[in-house]
């Protein structure tokens, strides 16, 4: 369970989606993950990520320069929460 943000209902596990140049964005839902891929024509990486990789994932991106991730954004990538990459962590409880 996520503790360490208050993020209306972010669900591990949640796909995250890493571009080049643009901050990562999370998906809680693979429906919308699916309608943002549709419109979306830029190349990204894309995790699973789940209570085991979340530590790893966010080393990954803080090691590449990235501050934060967007969770949820709607199919044109606009809105959702941009949470920390400090403040994703898992509560081992």
């Amino acid at each position: 369970m996520i503790t360490s943000f208050a993020v209306s209902d972010v669900r591990i596990p949640f796909r995250l989606l890493r571009f080049k140049s643009e901050p990562p964005i999370a998906f809680t839902s693979a429906d919308r993950m699916e309608a943002f891929l549709k419109i979306c024509k830029t190349r990204c990486k894309i995790w699973l990520v789940n209570s085991y990789t979340i530590a790893g994932v966010m080393k990954d991106l803080a090691a590449h320069g990235h501050r934060a991730i967007c969770f949820d954004p709607d199919e044109e990538g606009t809105g959702g929460e941009l949470i920390p990459i400090e403040k994703v962590t898992v509560d081992a409880g």
